[in-house]
């Protein structure tokens, strides 16, 4: 057997992270950053923890690395949770939630990760439950990402803390009304993407002009990390902190003329309000 039988601690209160079991249906990737930020930061214990995932060397690893309990049983993480958070792949969650929609009760807090996936859909399959949509990005599985949530409909005001808390564990946190999650997917969600794009290009763009590959990507990753310090820690607009390198006339704005000139902010912008567009048809 892979899962003990559950803690009898639980009790004061399901809303006290300390009393509470945490249950991880799918065990991808951000489901282990946040298995591996709650740990860090010491929100909750290993125990407190228990994981399912269909792939045994799967189930196999994250015991290994991180000490918590598995198995293969969604039902059985119900049962034995206050908090259940949904991690699987999108196409695979219409069935999960069939599964295991009945066994949940209004006592429990649900919060999905699953992307394009709105609350209502959710409380179809899952009546009783307390629902919390969460829009994460893959940054977190450094510690450093940012996530936005919104509650269900007949979610309790008290489960705002509990997700703060729990995400909190592996980056910044924001609550909205839902009708922002697919504009927030299109900005932070696919986020990291554009700016793994803008690193990709700036590195070729440095093979160009004859610098080797691995030398202009240490460039260009160094750069992106020390601007977005500098924007975090000084709280400058960005337009400040750009004018700031801009000199008239010499080589930085030789190089921001181009990106006018090819309209680079008009074609962000159209990027991004079609990964909303996407976004609001995929949920």
């Amino acid at each position: 057997m892979e899962v003990n039988s559950r803690s009898e601690v639980v009790g004061a209160s399901r809303l006290n992270l300390k009393y509470s079991t945490v249950g991880f249906i799918g065990s991808g990737n951000m489901a282990e950053a946040l298995i591996k930020g709650v740990i860090n930061s010491g929100l909750l214990k290993k125990s407190n923890l228990l994981a399912s995932d269909i792939i045994q060397r799967r189930r196999v690893y994250i015991r290994g690395r991180y000490g918590v309990r598995v198995t293969a049983d969604n039902k059985k993480i119900v049962r034995e949770s206050d908090i259940i958070i949904l991690a699987v792949k999108p196409q695979n969650v219409k069935i999960v939630l069939q599964g295991i929609g009945n066994k949940l009760t209004g006592k429990q807090l649900l919060i999905s990760i699953v992307a394009g996936l709105n609350s209502g859909a959710i409380q179809k399959l899952c009546p009783e439950v307390q629902v919390i949509r969460v829009m994460p990005n893959t940054p977190a599985l450094i510690g450093q990402g940012m996530s936005a949530f919104c509650r269900g409909k007949r979610v309790a005001t008290a489960y705002s803390g509990t997700a703060k808390k729990i995400l909190g564990a592996v980056g910044k946190v924001v609550e909205v009304k839902e009708d922002l999650m697919d504009a927030i997917t299109a900005l932070s969600g696919s986020g990291p993407a554009y700016f793994f794009y803008l690193i990709e290009a700036l590195t070729e763009a440095g093979e160009k002009i004859g610098i080797k590959k691995k030398m202009a990507q240490v460039l260009a990753v160094q750069t992106a990390l020390g601007s977005t310090g500098l924007l975090a820690q000084t709280g400058l607009d960005p337009v400040q902190l750009r004018r700031k390198v801009t000199s008239k006339g010499g080589t930085t704005q030789a190089a921001l003329n181009v990106f006018e000139k090819g309209k680079l902010k008009q074609l962000v912008k159209k990027a991004v309000v079609a990964a909303k567009k996407r976004s609001k048809e995929l949920s």
